[in-house]
């Protein structure tokens, strides 16, 4: 089992299905499970103007729902995929995703940057009561030995 940690919004969007893909600088080559976990630090002006601008969104999360230093989803990491510029007409292909094919919501959520990663999280599912998790941000950090007593503290939204 391996964990990421977000900055906040992000780690919410993501949870409430907002946002689909996280992206670094990095690869993966790790597809599975995933524990979303939000970072400690406090929310930045910048997340605050994206929520602003999302507010209109169902499920939308407001600046009261941010839940720092918690796991707040589980979520499937299904693909690591190269981000481009150049395949304006497809939207994934061969560990392509085009920049042009991303929706203007996901390019708000993101850093979509040619040359970049983008993670693709399908299958979430938002814990109702989340866990708190000393964590930092960075690469995925694996959680194997303590998945069985997060779980016991989780429950997940259907």
């Amino acid at each position: 089992m391996k964990l990421i940690t977000l900055h906040e919004p992000y780690a919410s969007l993501i949870a409430r299905g907002i946002k689909t893909y996280e992206t670094r600088h990095w690869k993966t080559y790790y597809q599975g499970q995933i524990l979303i976990h939000a970072a400690q630090k406090k929310i930045n002006s910048s997340g605050r103007d994206l929520l602003e601008k999302l507010s209109h969104l169902p499920n939308c999360p407001s600046l009261n729902d941010m839940q720092y230093g918690n796991i707040v989803a589980l979520a499937t990491l299904s693909d690591c995929l190269w981000i481009c510029s150049d395949n304006p007409n497809a939207t994934v292909n061969f560990g392509r995703i085009s920049v042009d094919s991303i929706s203007e919501t996901e390019r708000l959520c993101g850093n979509w940057t040619p040359a970049r990663y983008a993670l693709k999280l399908e299958n979430v599912s938002r814990l109702v009561n989340p866990v708190f998790f000393k964590s930092a941000q960075g690469k995925l950090l694996d959680v194997t030995s303590e998945w069985e007593k997060i779980l016991e503290r989780a429950s997940f939204a259907l």
